[in-house]
C-alpha cells in the first residue's frame, strides 16, 4: 500500500501490516516517549524515503 505524506510529495510503499491504526500509534508513542525504544512485538525495518525535491 502507498501511504502519502508532505501533503501528497512524498510516498512511501509498505505492506498492509507494516501500517497501523491510530491506537496502535499512541501506544507506539508512549512506549516510545517513556524508554525511547518501540515495543517488543513490533518490528522495525530501515525504509528509504527520498525527500521530494521542490
Amino acid at each position: 500500500m502507498t501511504i502519502e505524506f508532505l501533503d501528497g510529495t512524498g510516498r512511501a510503499l509498505v505492506h498492509p501490516d507494516e501500517a497501523f491504526t491510530a491506537e496502535e500509534a499512541g501506544e507506539i508513542f508512549v512506549h516510545y516517549f517513556h524508554t525511547l525504544t518501540v515495543p517488543a512485538h513490533y518490528v522495525l525495518r530501515e525504509v528509504d524515503m527520498p525527500l521530494p525535491t521542490p
